[in-house]
Protein backbone atom coordinates (compact mmCIF):
# COMPACT_ATOMS: atom_id res chain seq x y z
CA UNK A 1 0.00 0.00 0.00
CA UNK A 2 1.18 3.60 -0.81
CA UNK A 3 -0.04 7.32 -0.59
CA UNK A 4 -0.09 9.59 -3.68
CA UNK A 5 0.78 12.56 -4.37
CA UNK A 6 -2.77 13.97 -3.09
CA UNK A 7 -2.49 11.74 0.05
CA UNK A 8 -5.29 9.51 -1.09
CA UNK A 9 -3.88 5.56 0.14
CA UNK A 10 -3.91 2.95 -2.91
CA UNK A 11 -3.87 -0.53 -2.39
CA UNK A 12 -2.60 -2.99 -4.80
CA UNK A 13 -4.21 -4.56 -6.62
CA UNK A 14 -6.98 -1.95 -6.30
CA UNK A 15 -9.63 -2.16 -8.42
CA UNK A 16 -11.37 -5.51 -9.92
CA UNK A 17 -11.78 -6.71 -13.70
CA UNK A 18 -15.48 -7.34 -13.31
CA UNK A 19 -18.13 -5.58 -11.38
CA UNK A 20 -20.97 -7.64 -9.76
CA UNK A 21 -24.47 -6.79 -9.39
CA UNK A 22 -26.72 -9.16 -7.04
CA UNK A 23 -30.61 -9.13 -8.62
CA UNK A 24 -33.73 -11.05 -7.64
CA UNK A 25 -36.97 -9.72 -6.49
CA UNK A 26 -35.61 -10.34 -2.74
CA UNK A 27 -32.64 -8.21 -3.77
CA UNK A 28 -34.96 -5.79 -5.43
CA UNK A 29 -36.98 -5.13 -2.40
CA UNK A 30 -34.62 -5.02 0.39
CA UNK A 31 -31.85 -2.86 -1.80
CA UNK A 32 -34.80 -0.34 -3.58
CA UNK A 33 -36.26 0.10 -0.04
CA UNK A 34 -39.34 -1.57 -0.93
CA UNK A 35 -39.03 -3.28 2.78
CA UNK A 36 -39.57 -1.13 5.75
CA UNK A 37 -39.83 -1.87 9.50
CA UNK A 38 -43.50 -2.62 9.50
CA UNK A 39 -43.12 -6.32 9.75
CA UNK A 40 -41.82 -9.33 7.86
CA UNK A 41 -42.83 -9.23 4.49
CA UNK A 42 -43.44 -12.67 1.91
CA UNK A 43 -41.66 -12.45 -1.33
CA UNK A 44 -41.83 -14.63 -4.06
CA UNK A 45 -38.35 -15.57 -5.35
CA UNK A 46 -36.98 -18.11 -7.56
CA UNK A 47 -33.51 -19.89 -6.81
CA UNK A 48 -31.00 -20.62 -10.21
CA UNK A 49 -28.50 -23.12 -7.51
CA UNK A 50 -29.70 -26.49 -9.69
CA UNK A 51 -30.16 -27.43 -13.66
CA UNK A 52 -33.82 -26.09 -13.43
CA UNK A 53 -35.22 -22.58 -11.52
CA UNK A 54 -37.52 -23.39 -8.32
CA UNK A 55 -39.92 -21.10 -7.16
CA UNK A 56 -39.68 -20.40 -3.64
CA UNK A 57 -40.62 -17.72 -1.36
CA UNK A 58 -38.48 -15.69 1.42
CA UNK A 59 -39.74 -13.93 4.30
CA UNK A 60 -37.83 -10.56 4.95
CA UNK A 61 -37.59 -8.57 7.75
CA UNK A 62 -35.67 -5.64 8.00
CA UNK A 63 -34.69 -3.25 11.03
CA UNK A 64 -32.34 -0.50 11.85
CA UNK A 65 -29.97 -0.12 14.93
CA UNK A 66 -28.22 3.09 16.34
CA UNK A 67 -28.84 5.53 13.88
CA UNK A 68 -30.84 8.53 13.93
CA UNK A 69 -32.54 8.34 10.15
CA UNK A 70 -35.27 10.28 9.02
CA UNK A 71 -37.78 7.98 7.56
CA UNK A 72 -39.86 10.00 5.77
CA UNK A 73 -42.60 7.26 3.36
CA UNK A 74 -40.78 4.09 5.38
CA UNK A 75 -37.21 4.61 3.16
CA UNK A 76 -33.70 5.00 4.36
CA UNK A 77 -31.99 2.55 1.78
CA UNK A 78 -30.92 4.63 -0.99
CA UNK A 79 -30.46 3.52 -4.45
CA UNK A 80 -27.05 4.77 -3.73
CA UNK A 81 -26.51 3.08 -0.75
CA UNK A 82 -27.41 -0.09 -3.42
CA UNK A 83 -24.21 1.23 -5.65
CA UNK A 84 -22.36 0.98 -2.15
CA UNK A 85 -22.68 -2.27 -1.71
CA UNK A 86 -22.50 -3.55 -5.31
CA UNK A 87 -18.70 -1.74 -5.48
CA UNK A 88 -17.74 -2.84 -2.25
CA UNK A 89 -18.60 -6.56 -2.85
CA UNK A 90 -16.48 -6.19 -6.52
CA UNK A 91 -13.83 -4.80 -4.96
CA UNK A 92 -14.06 -7.09 -1.74
CA UNK A 93 -13.20 -9.73 -4.34
CA UNK A 94 -9.54 -8.33 -4.73
CA UNK A 95 -8.66 -5.94 -1.32
CA UNK A 96 -10.59 -6.72 2.03
CA UNK A 97 -9.23 -3.73 2.89
CA UNK A 98 -10.00 -0.59 1.39
CA UNK A 99 -11.00 3.38 1.45
CA UNK A 100 -13.48 4.96 0.54
CA UNK A 101 -11.90 6.64 -2.63
CA UNK A 102 -11.56 3.30 -3.89
CA UNK A 103 -15.33 2.03 -3.21
CA UNK A 104 -15.94 5.43 -5.58
CA UNK A 105 -13.51 4.13 -8.20
CA UNK A 106 -15.44 1.15 -8.82
CA UNK A 107 -18.66 2.82 -9.43
CA UNK A 108 -17.01 5.26 -11.75
CA UNK A 109 -15.52 2.25 -13.13
CA UNK A 110 -11.90 3.25 -13.15
CA UNK A 111 -9.25 0.72 -13.12
CA UNK A 112 -6.61 3.30 -13.31
CA UNK A 113 -6.09 6.22 -10.58
CA UNK A 114 -8.69 8.87 -10.55
CA UNK A 115 -9.03 11.60 -8.13
CA UNK A 116 -11.88 11.32 -5.63
CA UNK A 117 -13.75 14.45 -4.07
CA UNK A 118 -13.33 14.43 0.11
CA UNK A 119 -17.24 14.99 -0.88
CA UNK A 120 -17.37 11.62 -2.70
CA UNK A 121 -15.61 10.05 0.10
CA UNK A 122 -18.03 11.33 2.53
CA UNK A 123 -20.65 10.06 0.49
CA UNK A 124 -19.80 6.47 0.80
CA UNK A 125 -18.72 7.08 4.98
CA UNK A 126 -21.83 8.43 5.28
CA UNK A 127 -23.63 5.35 2.96
CA UNK A 128 -21.22 2.40 5.01
CA UNK A 129 -22.37 3.65 8.31
CA UNK A 130 -26.13 3.37 7.26
CA UNK A 131 -25.75 0.43 5.84
CA UNK A 132 -23.54 -1.08 8.85
CA UNK A 133 -27.18 -0.29 11.02
CA UNK A 134 -29.23 -1.85 8.30
CA UNK A 135 -30.47 -5.60 10.21
CA UNK A 136 -31.51 -7.64 7.64
CA UNK A 137 -33.28 -11.12 8.07
CA UNK A 138 -34.18 -13.40 5.52
CA UNK A 139 -35.90 -16.98 5.55
CA UNK A 140 -36.61 -18.82 2.99
CA UNK A 141 -39.91 -20.42 3.78
CA UNK A 142 -39.17 -23.74 1.26
CA UNK A 143 -36.29 -24.91 2.90
CA UNK A 144 -37.73 -24.00 6.89
CA UNK A 145 -40.68 -25.71 6.27
CA UNK A 146 -40.86 -29.53 6.55
CA UNK A 147 -41.02 -32.25 3.91
CA UNK A 148 -41.63 -29.71 1.45
CA UNK A 149 -40.44 -31.29 -1.82
CA UNK A 150 -38.67 -28.21 -2.99
CA UNK A 151 -37.07 -27.68 -0.03
CA UNK A 152 -35.66 -30.92 -0.31
CA UNK A 153 -34.33 -30.31 -3.66
CA UNK A 154 -32.89 -26.47 -2.44
CA UNK A 155 -31.28 -28.41 0.82
CA UNK A 156 -29.52 -31.22 -2.15
CA UNK A 157 -27.64 -28.42 -3.70
CA UNK A 158 -26.71 -26.75 -0.54
CA UNK A 159 -29.06 -23.93 -0.42
CA UNK A 160 -29.27 -22.24 2.87
CA UNK A 161 -32.72 -21.58 4.55
CA UNK A 162 -31.63 -18.38 7.10
CA UNK A 163 -29.50 -15.25 6.56
CA UNK A 164 -29.36 -12.70 9.13
CA UNK A 165 -27.08 -9.68 10.10
CA UNK A 166 -25.59 -6.42 9.55
CA UNK A 167 -25.85 -5.30 5.60
CA UNK A 168 -22.74 -4.74 5.50
CA UNK A 169 -19.79 -5.55 8.56
CA UNK A 170 -16.64 -3.54 8.87
CA UNK A 171 -14.15 -2.16 10.98
CA UNK A 172 -12.36 1.10 10.84
CA UNK A 173 -8.42 1.32 10.69
CA UNK A 174 -6.38 4.15 11.02
CA UNK A 175 -3.00 4.25 8.84
CA UNK A 176 -0.55 7.05 9.72
CA UNK A 177 1.49 8.68 6.66
CA UNK A 178 4.01 11.03 8.22
CA UNK A 179 1.97 13.40 10.18
CA UNK A 180 -1.40 12.47 8.67
CA UNK A 181 -4.29 9.82 9.67
CA UNK A 182 -5.53 7.37 6.12
CA UNK A 183 -8.80 6.28 7.30
CA UNK A 184 -9.57 2.65 5.51
CA UNK A 185 -11.73 -0.14 6.00
CA UNK A 186 -11.54 -3.86 6.86
CA UNK A 187 -14.71 -6.36 5.28
CA UNK A 188 -15.55 -8.42 7.92
CA UNK A 189 -18.25 -9.95 6.09
CA UNK A 190 -19.33 -10.48 2.48
CA UNK A 191 -22.33 -7.77 2.50
CA UNK A 192 -25.49 -10.23 3.26
CA UNK A 193 -27.65 -9.38 0.64
CA UNK A 194 -24.51 -10.81 -2.36
CA UNK A 195 -24.43 -13.99 0.66
CA UNK A 196 -28.00 -14.32 -0.32
CA UNK A 197 -27.90 -13.86 -3.92
CA UNK A 198 -24.85 -16.06 -4.65
CA UNK A 199 -26.43 -18.66 -2.95
CA UNK A 200 -29.45 -18.75 -4.94
CA UNK A 201 -26.96 -18.22 -8.52
CA UNK A 202 -28.32 -14.93 -8.93
CA UNK A 203 -25.23 -12.85 -9.28
CA UNK A 204 -24.26 -10.42 -12.70
CA UNK A 205 -20.92 -10.08 -13.49
CA UNK A 206 -19.60 -7.51 -16.35
CA UNK A 207 -16.58 -6.04 -17.29
CA UNK A 208 -15.80 -3.10 -14.90
CA UNK A 209 -14.80 -1.13 -18.65
CA UNK A 210 -18.50 -1.18 -18.89
CA UNK A 211 -19.19 1.91 -15.97
CA UNK A 212 -16.19 3.84 -17.47
CA UNK A 213 -18.57 5.67 -19.31
CA UNK A 214 -17.74 9.46 -21.01
CA UNK A 215 -20.28 11.23 -18.21
CA UNK A 216 -20.11 12.84 -14.90
CA UNK A 217 -20.11 10.28 -12.22
CA UNK A 218 -22.18 11.97 -9.98
CA UNK A 219 -24.78 10.43 -7.74
CA UNK A 220 -28.04 11.11 -10.04
CA UNK A 221 -25.83 9.54 -13.02
CA UNK A 222 -24.28 6.54 -11.25
CA UNK A 223 -27.80 5.25 -10.37
CA UNK A 224 -28.77 5.67 -14.07
CA UNK A 225 -26.28 3.82 -15.26
CA UNK A 226 -26.76 0.99 -12.67
CA UNK A 227 -30.19 1.41 -13.58
CA UNK A 228 -29.67 1.03 -17.55
CA UNK A 229 -26.88 -1.97 -17.16
CA UNK A 230 -29.43 -4.03 -14.65
CA UNK A 231 -32.31 -3.63 -17.71
CA UNK A 232 -30.05 -4.71 -20.65
CA UNK A 233 -28.62 -7.56 -18.24
CA UNK A 234 -32.32 -8.94 -17.94
CA UNK A 235 -33.16 -8.11 -21.95
CA UNK A 236 -30.42 -11.02 -22.27
CA UNK A 237 -31.17 -13.06 -19.71
CA UNK A 238 -35.00 -13.11 -21.71
CA UNK A 239 -36.86 -11.65 -18.93
CA UNK A 240 -37.57 -8.36 -20.22
CA UNK A 241 -38.81 -6.77 -23.52
CA UNK A 242 -35.87 -5.00 -25.08
CA UNK A 243 -37.17 -1.40 -24.27
CA UNK A 244 -36.43 0.84 -21.53
CA UNK A 245 -39.41 2.68 -20.42
CA UNK A 246 -38.42 6.31 -19.56
CA UNK A 247 -40.87 6.39 -16.73
CA UNK A 248 -39.14 3.94 -14.67
CA UNK A 249 -35.82 5.15 -15.66
CA UNK A 250 -36.65 8.81 -14.71
CA UNK A 251 -38.15 7.04 -11.33
CA UNK A 252 -35.01 5.37 -10.56
CA UNK A 253 -33.64 8.20 -9.56
CA UNK A 254 -34.08 9.66 -6.39
CA UNK A 255 -35.34 13.52 -5.84
CA UNK A 256 -35.60 13.72 -9.67
CA UNK A 257 -38.76 16.03 -10.78
CA UNK A 258 -41.33 16.35 -13.77
CA UNK A 259 -39.41 19.27 -15.30
CA UNK A 260 -38.71 18.79 -19.12
CA UNK A 261 -35.69 19.97 -18.60
CA UNK A 262 -34.25 17.39 -16.30
CA UNK A 263 -35.87 14.42 -17.76
CA UNK A 264 -34.20 15.87 -21.28
CA UNK A 265 -30.87 15.81 -19.49
CA UNK A 266 -31.75 12.62 -17.93
CA UNK A 267 -32.12 11.39 -21.83
CA UNK A 268 -29.27 12.72 -22.57
CA UNK A 269 -27.42 11.01 -20.27
CA UNK A 270 -28.76 7.63 -21.14
CA UNK A 271 -27.97 7.86 -24.64
CA UNK A 272 -24.20 8.84 -23.94
CA UNK A 273 -23.72 5.86 -21.99
CA UNK A 274 -25.83 3.58 -24.32
CA UNK A 275 -23.59 4.98 -27.19
CA UNK A 276 -20.57 3.62 -25.43
CA UNK A 277 -21.88 0.83 -24.76
CA UNK A 278 -22.15 0.05 -28.47
CA UNK A 279 -18.64 1.37 -29.40
CA UNK A 280 -17.96 -1.60 -26.17
CA UNK A 281 -20.11 -4.10 -27.98
CA UNK A 282 -22.24 -4.83 -25.31
CA UNK A 283 -25.18 -4.26 -27.34
CA UNK A 284 -25.75 -3.45 -31.30
CA UNK A 285 -27.39 -0.79 -31.36
CA UNK A 286 -30.92 1.82 -29.35
CA UNK A 287 -33.56 4.33 -30.57
CA UNK A 288 -35.81 6.71 -29.49
CA UNK A 289 -39.50 5.27 -28.96
CA UNK A 290 -42.12 7.64 -29.42
CA UNK A 291 -45.84 8.00 -29.47
CA UNK A 292 -47.84 10.44 -30.38
CA UNK A 293 -44.42 12.81 -30.78
CA UNK A 294 -43.65 12.02 -26.73
CA UNK A 295 -40.79 10.07 -26.03
CA UNK A 296 -41.70 6.81 -24.30
CA UNK A 297 -38.44 5.05 -23.89
CA UNK A 298 -35.57 3.52 -26.06
CA UNK A 299 -35.57 0.89 -27.98
CA UNK A 300 -32.67 -1.61 -26.81
CA UNK A 301 -30.95 -4.08 -30.31
CA UNK A 302 -28.88 -7.15 -28.68
CA UNK A 303 -25.67 -8.40 -29.73
CA UNK A 304 -26.08 -11.92 -31.35
CA UNK A 305 -23.01 -12.16 -28.97
CA UNK A 306 -21.28 -10.28 -26.37
CA UNK A 307 -18.75 -8.15 -27.96
CA UNK A 308 -16.90 -7.09 -24.49
CA UNK A 309 -12.97 -7.58 -23.63
CA UNK A 310 -13.69 -9.46 -20.91
CA UNK A 311 -17.07 -11.13 -21.97
CA UNK A 312 -19.42 -11.07 -18.84
CA UNK A 313 -19.72 -14.62 -17.39
CA UNK A 314 -23.33 -13.98 -16.29
CA UNK A 315 -24.70 -13.25 -20.19
CA UNK A 316 -25.39 -16.19 -22.67
CA UNK A 317 -23.70 -16.29 -25.57
CA UNK A 318 -27.22 -15.46 -27.40
CA UNK A 319 -30.23 -13.39 -26.34
CA UNK A 320 -32.97 -15.58 -25.93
Amino acid sequence: MLIDGNNQLILFPEIPDYIEKARGPVVDSVMMAAVTEMGSVLIDDTSESSNKPLPIQTRVLVSYEEIDVDIAGGKRFTAFDREVIDAIASLAKENRVFTAAMVYRVMMGKKDYQFVTKRQERLVEESMRKCSCLRVQLDVTDIMERNSPIGKQLKQAGVSGRFGGSMLSFETLTLQKGKRNVTCFRLLAEPLIFRYAETMKKVSSFPIELLDTPVNKNESNIILQSFLLRSIDAMYRGESDCFIDANQMYHSIPGQSDLKQQRSRYRAVASTILDDWVAKGFIKGHSIYKVGGVIKGFRITLCDHCACTFPPPSLPSSPQ
